[in-house]
């Protein structure tokens, strides 16, 4: 339950389910976070696993996972007791970052308190260094001592904390759609993630028009 602290775990812990997609030449697994957080590594690798392996190639074992307390992960997650408390609290107007934070702040607050309440002593153990670490017994199970890992949004900050906690055990980290860590950890909200986002758009429609149409 607490990677940190061994002896506060006792005889708690997490269930991390794994996927892979083995390769016929590999010898190592390349480790994979599709973002979220929560999304689910199962659906990422059953729906994008052969794309990703043109990619690769087949030098490598493609591996994914839940994380900890997200879909067929245990203890999962759960902020409310039942679905009709849910349907009745889980709505916050969001749209607007800057005119709606209040809102999401305080409804935030709230939504934490729940998690808590509802999960018990595990929900203050679900966060990213814990799942980083979790990373650690993944590597242990394969029997792989450094950490080959491609992660995608929020996969990125994984990635960044992985690597900060862990660099001598890391040997390449690809993070793509990187999130910034500093603004992560430490700020209310990521102004980086909505930089250039209208520029980058136009441009996309500006190539598919210059690529014209095709037979």
């Amino acid at each position: 339950m607490d990677q940190f602290d061994l002896e506060n775990s006792r005889d708690k812990t997490f269930t991390i389910l794994l996927v892979r997609l083995r390769s016929e030449k590999a010898t190592q697994n390349l480790i994979m976070n599709p973002g979220g957080p929560g999304a689910s590594g199962f659906d990422f690798l059953y729906s994008g696993g052969e794309q990703i392996r043109t990619i690769v190639g087949d030098g490598f074992h493609l591996l994914s996972f839940d994380p900890r307390g997200v879909n067929t992960s245990t203890p999962v997650a759960t902020c409310y007791p039942d679905a009709k408390t849910a349907a009745i609290l889980s709505g916050v107007r969001a749209s607007n970052p800057v005119t709606d934070s209040p809102e999401v702040y305080a409804w935030t607050q709230n939504f934490v308190k729940a998690c808590a309440d509802t999960m018990g002593e595990h929900a203050k153990y679900i966060n990213t260094p814990q799942t980083a670490a979790d990373m650690n017994n993944i590597l242990d199970a394969l029997g792989q001592r450094d950490m080959i890992y491609w992660g995608f949004s929020y996969g990125t900050l994984l990635g960044q904390t992985y690597a900060g906690l862990y660099p001598e055990r890391t040997k390449r980290v690809i993070i793509d759609g990187v999130v910034n860590q500093w603004q992560r950890y430490e700020g209310h909200y990521e102004e980086e993630s909505i930089v250039d986002t209208d520029t980058v758009l136009d441009a996309f429609f500006d190539e598919c028009i210059k690529a014209g149409t095709t037979k």
